[in-house]
């Protein structure tokens, strides 16, 4: 019995024995899973999608939230709304920033909070929060329990560790298909790459590799990128970056547009905004020797160091390089300082290099966080189709107001806006008829459809609405409107053309200070060049930059002193600061063929032997350009298009009177023939045309340039002297020594007499008075261009005066005339059409 009770009370025991180790073993299980779950949660990340306001001024604002405003653009950041004018933005990126965080950086924000929040509701010198930690550290010191679980805990969350380490290192396996089932255009491997694809998506794909580096994504981790409709500045084109990271796409924004007309520059520039906006140029042909790369960024640099301190612009491998490696205290070391350790960088670790390679080629990347594109501010000055559309909308009464039409618009437009409004009540019937033929029967009152009509005519379309116009409803009436547009669509041409040139008077005269004192600054970068002795030879707009305090753009722009206007690159640039024309440097070969000239395509030797001034033809190179660009800034217009379309023609004309074996001299004379006649023809017709305004805009001209005037014009002046006696003394017509000297030393006026005096004499050989006029007719146009250049050195010499647009390109224009295209070489009857209006303004 003894021993059978023994027995019995052992398996009564052990059953209890087993429940409290089950439990035990099941609680420190729990507890281990717990904390390791906690452990992992404070180590994993994710990102969030953050918005991105990319500012006019260069400056990028991340924010947590964005809403585009009609004239305001709000924003969240930390929790607070702040606003920004519609106008200060260039576009805005959705989704374009990712934030990684983790678990530790999510439950700190709640504990500051807290913390914060727990010290104001009770005040002491030593706080709870404060005896909470001490708490926590005595326990994990003195409570010799949590050992056992201590031991577990680590060896729980290597496993677990381990096996979340296996599921990444899986997903990082995924294979980089072909097309995404979720978006448009997939990035293959550069081995893989297309040799026809364009410039831009190798330009793009560049970016997406180093977005690849800047999120630590694998190399063979998915990726894509595609273009997004969004309204950007000039043709720049937004694509979205996205790769595979962590089994999430990541995602951010760029734009890339080719920058500058169809240029004669060798290379192609592109203007990217990705983190900062930049110039990438991208050489003619594949540049692959690195040492060449680098020696032609130092000679970029002499030219620079001569023109300082003006602004410009080179290629640096900074710009890019310390996107992907940074020095330790980076932000504190000078520019020069830090690119000559790049450089040293490369040398010692040349697998670098590949970050500055596109298409396995290396380019050159400048960085224009600094300043403003002169050629994009040219394109808001003189944008006029959205500010029609603005003037629309902003009098949605006036075509309904006879009296105020007129008035606004001008007299003459009284019968266009009679048929605008007969316009507006057919499109009334006809949408209200459409909107009783839905069921139910769609009422909208009569302002409303007022509304519609001045959206369409300013170029929208109405939105849907859910209360008052479905989805289909409003295509419906978009067809609707698009059909009565088209039938009228000549009246509508006609209203549309007198807003527009209602507000192109109104944004001249509110621009005209911006615009007079742009044309200054252009001046006086033409006499710094001259001063320094360096020829640009590819100055256009697109070429330039404007510094000035980012924060006051646009209205640093009305004061002259301001701002200034810089150079982006020198690749075409030289340096003619030698007495010896042969040594001057061999500068690239051609232009801009807006801006350009015949002589950009030959080379020095041959300008040397048919000028016999190469300098003076280098410098008058800008002294062209410099001419188009005032034009194009302050009338918002291409001068020379008609011109520049001979370039081409001229570059084939060349190549076969070389293979003819013609002499330089006759290949410049033919090609001058043509080329300055039709820029003639274009500076007379387009300077008339605008005559009114140019002569309205007047500029004070500074020292430096009225200094480079006197000495252009100087120098023509002799020159036209020099040709008006070698004509007289090599001609038949007037033989005897007194009459020549006669017209030698008669001024322009008393040969107009002389000529209509010989006209109206009877008696005389008609060959000997055809000859006669031929001669007097010649010395006209030589007498009247020096007249002028003389009357113009004159107006210089006044201390306060100021000249108008249209004189100082008369002038400028005539000596670049009379310099690359000699009077004898059209028969001495040189074109003057442009000099003619001048006459009666006093030039």
């Amino acid at each position: 019995m003894t021993c059978i009770g023994i027995i019995n009370r052992r398996e009564n025991n052990n059953p209890g024995t087993m429940i409290k180790k089950s439990t035990l073993f099941l609680l420190f299980l729990i507890l281990g899973i717990i904390t390791t779950s906690a452990l992992l949660f404070l180590r994993y990340e994710w990102k969030t999608q953050k918005d991105i306001l990319y500012l006019k001024d260069t400056r990028i604002i991340i924010a947590e939230e964005i809403t585009d405003g009609e004239k305001l653009v709000y924003y969240r950041q930390d929790g607070i709304t702040k606003v920004l004018p519609k106008e200060d933005v260039e576009y805005i990126g959705y989704g374009d920033a990712t934030e990684t965080t983790n678990g530790e950086k999510y439950l700190s924000g709640y504990a500051t909070l807290a913390k914060e929040k727990f010290k104001n509701l009770i005040p002491s010198d030593k706080t709870d929060a404060n005896r909470i930690q001490d708490g926590f550290a005595k326990i994990f010191q003195k409570n010799l329990s949590w050992l056992p679980l201590l031991i577990l805990i680590p060896v729980v969350y290597l496993v677990v560790r381990r096996r979340f380490a296996d599921h990444k290192k899986q997903k990082r396996k995924i294979p980089n298909e072909k097309k995404s089932r979720e978006s448009g255009v997939a990035v293959q491997k550069k081995k893989e790459e297309e040799q026809d694809i364009s410039d831009t998506l190798r330009i793009a794909r560049f970016f997406l590799d180093l977005f690849r580096l800047q999120t630590g994504a694998g190399p063979d981790a998915p990726a894509e990128l595609f273009p997004v409709e969004a309204r950007t500045i000039g043709s720049n084109r937004i694509y979205q970056l996205r790769i595979l990271h962590n089994g999430e796409w990541v995602k951010r924004r760029m734009s890339i547009g080719p920058l500058g007309e169809e240029s004669g520059s060798k290379s192609k520039c592109f203007y990217v905004i990705y983190d900062v906006h930049m110039v990438i140029k991208i050489p003619p042909k594949p540049l692959n020797d690195f040492q060449g790369y680098i020696d032609s960024i130092k000679s970029d640099g002499r030219i620079v160091d001569k023109l300082a301190p003006k602004q410009c612009i080179v290629p640096k491998i900074s710009v890019i390089l310390q996107r992907v490696y940074t020095f330790p205290g980076g932000d504190n070391i000078a520019p020069e300082k830090l690119e000559e350790k790049y450089i040293r960088l490369l040398e010692k670790r040349p697998a670098l290099q590949e970050y500055l390679k596109i298409g396995g080629s290396f380019v050159f990347f400048m960085d224009l966080s600094k300043y403003f594109f002169l050629g994009h501010i040219l394109d808001n000055l003189h944008d006029l189709g959205q500010k029609a559309n603005e003037e629309i909308l902003r009098n949605p009464g006036i075509i309904w107001d006879l009296q105020g039409f007129s008035g606004r618009y001008g007299l003459s437009t009284a019968k266009i806006c009679d048929k605008m409004q007969e316009i507006h009540t057919d499109f009334e019937t006809e949408i209200r008829n459409r909107l009783m033929a839905q069921d139910p029967p769609v009422s909208v009152p009569p302002y409303q459809i007022k509304n519609w009509y001045l959206l369409y005519l300013a170029g929208n379309t109405i939105k849907p609405d859910e209360k008052l116009v479905s989805p289909v409803l409003a295509d419906h009436i978009d067809k609707l409107a698009d059909e009565l547009f088209q039938r009228n669509a000549k009246e509508i041409a006609l209203y549309k053309k007198v807003v527009l040139k209602y507000v192109r008077n109104i944004s001249f005269a509110r621009s005209r200070s911006q615009l007079e004192n742009i044309s200054i600054n252009l001046l006086t970068l033409l006499s710094w060049l001259g001063e320094k002795k360096i020829a640009m030879r590819d100055l256009k707009p697109d070429n330039l930059l404007v510094a000035g305090e980012p924060t006051e753009y646009p209205q640093f722009l009305t004061s002259v002193e301001k701002f200034s206007i810089g150079l982006i690159d020198v690749e075409t640039a030289v340096d003619y600061d030698d007495s010896n024309e042969r040594k001057i440097p061999q500068p690239q070969l051609g232009g801009t063929p807006n801006y350009a000239t015949p002589t950009h395509l030959f080379d020095n030797r041959t300008l040397s032997l048919v000028y016999h001034n190469l300098p003076r033809i280098l410098h008058l190179q800008d002294w062209q350009a410099t001419i188009g660009m005032i034009y194009k800034t302050t009338m918002g217009k291409t001068l020379f298009q008609n011109t520049g379309k001979l370039l081409p023609n001229i570059v084939k004309t060349i190549h076969q009177a070389v293979a003819n074996k013609k002499k330089p001299e006759t290949i410049i004379k033919e090609i001058s023939r043509m080329f300055w006649r039709r820029a003639a023809e274009d500076f007379t017709t387009r300077i008339h045309k605008n005559a009114s305004d140019l002569q309205s805009l007047k500029l004070k001209l500074p020292e430096t340039v009225k200094t480079l005037f006197r000495r252009e014009v100087f120098q023509t002046n002799q020159e036209l002297i020099n040709t008006i006696q070698q004509y007289i003394q090599s001609q038949t017509a007037f033989s005897g020594d007194q009459d020549r000297q006669q017209l030698i030393t008669a001024p322009y006026k008393q040969i107009l007499a002389l000529k209509s005096k010989r006209k109206e004499q009877n008696g005389s050989m008609a060959q000997d008075k055809a000859e006669q006029l031929k001669v007097l007719q010649a010395l006209e146009h030589l007498k009247y261009h020096n007249m002028v250049l003389q009357d113009f050195c004159s107006q210089l010499d006044e201390p306060y005066v100021k000249l108008t647009v249209y004189d100082i390109l008369s002038l400028m224009f005539t000596v670049v005339y009379n310099t690359m295209h000699k009077p004898e070489w059209e028969s001495f009857s040189p074109e003057t059409g442009w000099l003619k209006k001048g006459e009666k303004n006093g030039i």
